[in-house]
């Protein structure tokens, strides 16, 4: 299957969004948190929190 995705920089470029109009980050995205993190590196400073799930049970064995 494939799938678009978008970095959360570029969505809020393209929605002319204001990161420092957030105060948080909450991210529940199956297993791809640090994917979402990575892409999310130019806007993470502007964010005061962020909650993310941390899987420890089998079915997540090896990720991140």
């Amino acid at each position: 299957m494939r799938l678009k995705s978008t970095t959360l920089p570029s969505l809020l470029k393209v929605h002319q969004l204001d990161e420092r109009d957030y105060q948080a980050l909450i991210m529940d995205t199956q297993g791809s948190e640090l994917l979402v993190l990575k892409g999310a590196i130019p806007v993470l400073k502007a964010l005061p929190f962020i909650k993310t799930e941390v899987p420890d049970f089998e079915a997540y064995t090896g990720c991140c």
